[in-house]
């Protein structure tokens, strides 16, 4: 339960202005990995390694929308941002790793989904090259490869490392049975580990 009215007299404390160390150390990768599970992906022509900091995605020039300036986030607590680059417009679910509340530019987006859908300036591929258009069949046995889990799930396809960290670190691929059952028409990545 939240809730969203502040009570009389409440003191939500300050928000930190420091950059934390983790957005700080963050580093851009120069290329895709060959793990279909990497962090390393590229989304829209730019190379991230999720999680990324919503600043790295200022950085190559998205724009937030309809942030209010002083905007934050509470500590170990998750915001829903529009951002946008190149006329398009995305949704991005952002999470402050930190205990102290702090800037939105001081969250970091964890996972990123494109499908057939959306425009076509809007793309994703994963680590490995799987992107909208890869084949069920060389996903299953790339996954295979590594020793991943993969289950099918009415029209979607997801492939973990284990049970325990389905949760934490997954790709999703989702079939269009009308069109073509076996090409990928959407694909999202989730990554909830920082990197030590």
């Amino acid at each position: 339960m939240r809730n969203f009215v502040e009570p009389e007299g409440y003191d939500k404390g300050s928000v930190s202005e420091e950059v934390p160390e983790i957005v700080s150390s963050y580093t851009a990768p120069t290329e895709l990995g060959d793990d279909l599970l990497a962090p390393q992906l590229e989304f829209c022509g730019d190379l991230y390694s999720l999680p990324a900091p919503v600043s790295a995605f200022l950085e190559n020039g998205w724009e937030l929308q309809d942030v209010e300036d002083g905007a934050y986030v509470a500590g170990r607590d998750l915001e829903f941002v529009d951002m946008m680059k190149n006329n398009q417009s995305v949704h991005f679910s952002v999470y402050n790793f930190t205990q102290d509340a702090t800037a939105i530019e001081n969250c970091f987006v964890r996972e990123l989904e494109v499908g057939n859908y959306d425009s076509d300036a809007l793309t994703l591929t994963l680590s490995g090259g799987f992107t909208l258009g890869a084949k069920k069949a060389d996903l299953i046995a790339a996954a295979e490869e590594k020793g991943y889990a993969c289950d099918e799930d009415g029209d979607y396809l997801n492939i973990y490392k284990t049970a325990d960290t389905k949760i934490d670190n997954r790709a999703q691929f989702w079939f269009n049975k009308d069109e073509d059952p076996d090409t990928v028409a959407s694909v999202a990545y989730r990554n909830e580990i920082l990197p030590e």
